[in-house]
């Protein structure tokens, strides 16, 4: 049995039972049908992606709303052969006089970080494509409780209630954006697999706050969140029956905030993190890789210019890890991008440039795009994505740099 296809089925079908009865008119549906191709600088097809999105949406005079998207996906160059239908949205939202609740599956975003993750730590990641692909396509749906209240003027805050737990969806290795992962320093030596989190443990569930608000024309929010890691960790085990890896997710906790302050045309933004619990990976002069649990700070630091057509965006990025003596990994990161957009013939045309600098070592990353609005349903894009230097950063992907056309017909 297709079990996607039959829950989004069943979807549908409540949509329909709680409209039924009521005016079409009162119905919003929408809809949308893609296809995206890439080739790559050896001449292979890189990405071959066929998708299709199905949405809609009803509210009543009560104040409550609801919502479904389903989307399903087809592609088999990235990492085999790939397909799946899923809600992207599936939810029921309350709108009261000083509270909005949703109820359901969604997608919460926090941060304003360009394609650069520090607060936006609430969902898993699509990573078949890297960091690379549909960004905002990228993010794992979550089915959680979303309450948003408004405490003073101008100050909010927002409550997430998250019982479900879905990790990273990673490529298999060999594949064309497979990442170096612990799993390649194990070999052979046996593994066991932890239970994961239950959604029927309270305790297992995912809590985080947000509060935001305005102060004196800047935007500011404080965040928490306690959450689990979305990668499995390898613990060595040593018995009397060897050398073995146990292997489970772990709890992570993050505390940040973020702020942005515009003067004119410019706008001055931040954002940091602290995580307690992170982890890193070290590997003995035995060859036993050990888990070592430290401390991990983010900064995010950027401004962006809005002027007529002309949109331009810069950011400097820094990871610091608490140092782990023969480490696998890089205890620091850091990272400057530029964006660039141009807005042309009305609106119809879009050009976009993105640009990331590892300053640490040596590598780059490159993006531009020309998107074509022919009417209201067609959109035309097509573009370049390219991965140079340092086989330790971006220059690992240098073979999957890549020209990617796409169209897309919404309705």
């Amino acid at each position: 049995m297709n079990v996607p296809a039959v829950k989004a089925g069943l979807a549908l079908a409540i949509l329909s039972n709680v409209c039924y009865g009521d005016a079409l008119d009162a119905l919003d549906f929408n809809g949308r049908l893609e296809t995206r191709q890439a080739l790559t600088r050896e001449g292979e097809w890189g990405l071959n992606e066929y998708s299709a999105l199905l949405g809609g949406g009803w509210q009543d005079a009560s104040g409550w709303r609801y919502k479904l998207e389903v989307r399903a996906v087809q592609e088999n160059k990235l990492d085999g052969d790939y397909r799946e239908v899923e809600p992207r949205e599936f939810f029921a939202e309350y709108q009261g006089e000083r509270c909005t609740s949703t109820l359901g599956i969604q997608q919460v975003v926090w941060g304003s970080a360009d394609r650069l993750r520090v607060l936006d730590v609430i969902h898993p990641f699509d990573r078949r494509e890297g960091y690379f692909g549909d960004y905002v396509q990228q993010r794992r749906p979550l089915a959680m409780l979303n309450s948003e209240c408004s405490v003073f003027q101008d100050q909010s805050l927002q409550m997430l209630l998250i019982p479900q737990t879905r990790k990273d969806l990673l490529p298999d290795s060999g594949a064309r954006f497979a990442e170096t992962s612990v799993s390649d320093y194990l070999g052979n030596i046996p593994q066991s697999e932890a239970d994961g989190p239950d959604w029927r443990k309270p305790a297992d569930w995912t809590p985080a706050l947000r509060w935001s608000g305005n102060v004196q024309g800047v935007d500011y929010s404080l965040n928490a969140w306690h959450g689990w890691q979305t990668e499995e960790t390898y613990s060595p085990r040593l018995t009397q029956a060897g050398l073995s890896y146990r292997e489970a997710l772990k709890r992570r906790t993050l505390f940040g905030g973020s702020f942005a302050m515009p003067i004119g045309p410019v706008v001055f933004k931040g954002e940091a993190a602290f995580v307690p619990d992170a982890y890193r990976y070290s590997q003995a002069q035995t060859g036993i890789v050990e888990l070592e649990k430290i401390r991990q700070k983010q900064l995010l630091l950027g401004v962006d210019y809005l002027s007529g057509d002309w949109f331009f965006g810069m950011q400097y990025y820094n990871v610091w890890k608490d140092a782990v003596a023969r480490a696998v990994d890089q205890d620091r990161t850091q990272m400057i991008s530029l964006a660039v957009r141009r807005e042309l013939w009305q609106g119809r045309l879009y050009l976009t440039a993105y640009v990331a600098q590892d300053l640490r070592l040596d590598a780059q990353y490159a993006s531009l795009e020309m998107r074509y609005d022919v009417d209201a349903h067609w959109q035309l894009r097509t573009g370049v994505d390219v991965f140079e230097g340092s086989q330790r950063s971006f220059g690992y992907f240098d073979e999957q740099s890549r020209w990617v056309n796409a169209v897309r017909y919404s309705f």
